[in-house]
């Protein structure tokens, strides 16, 4: 045997050793079952990156950073003046299609809960006060947001939340740890839902002594 056939022999033993281990690890990712994947469960929620929800277990949460800007009426706001609140912050713009789908949902828990400790937040961007305002009109929007054309406000959320995420919606529990966060519009059982573990999450710690 030539020297070239034996090079040509042991590249086809290699090509097909090859072939080998990319037809293997194709079947195992096909059949890896996923229900074993670990996760973090809030209430009756399970986290899911799949599907944009991450929950954070408690003492693990990593805090919100104080937020402020000014509102679509040119007024100060800030996190800070909700102090000992649930918070619920949703990134909006009035263009975004996905944002005018959950808004219903957003506005009607946002009233129901107000009484209860929750304060929702909007964080508007890369809008126009033309279309934010005809947006909180048309929705009934009961709750402020912020006028952040320039993201400046969404910067602060880097690593929180993706710059291009709209919708995204961020829930912080009462000691100002986030507790979970949807990229993508958030349907209104899981937005309820959330809130819910929340409050009831609160209602079973114990009071400060």
């Amino acid at each position: 045997m030539s020297d070239s056939q034996g090079t040509r022999r042991w590249g086809w033993v290699v090509g097909l050793v090859l072939a080998a281990l990319v037809l293997a690890t194709l079947a195992i990712g096909l059949t890896r079952d996923y229900s074993s994947e670990p996760t973090i469960t809030l209430g009756g929620q399970t986290s899911d990156p799949r599907v944009g929800l991450e929950l954070y277990e408690q003492g693990e949460r990593t805090p919100l950073p104080e937020l402020t800007g000014q509102d679509l009426d040119g007024q100060q706001l800030s996190t800070a003046d909700y102090p000992g609140k649930i918070l619920v912050l949703n990134l909006w713009g009035s263009w975004c299609s996905p944002c005018r789908a959950e808004a219903p949902d957003l506005a009607t828990t946002a009233r129901e809960t107000a009484a209860r400790g929750v304060q929702f937040l909007g964080i508007d961007t890369r809008d126009n006060l033309g279309g934010a305002n005809a947006f909180v009109r048309r929705y009934a929007i009961p709750y402020p947001s912020f006028d952040d054309k320039a993201s400046n406000v969404l910067l602060d959320l880097t690593g929180l939340v993706p710059i291009s995420a709209v919708p995204s919606t961020i829930f912080v529990d009462v000691d100002g740890g986030i507790a979970a966060r949807v990229i993508g519009q958030i349907d209104g059982s899981t937005l309820q839902g959330l809130v819910d573990d929340l409050l009831a999450e609160r209602s079973a710690s114990p009071a400060p002594s």
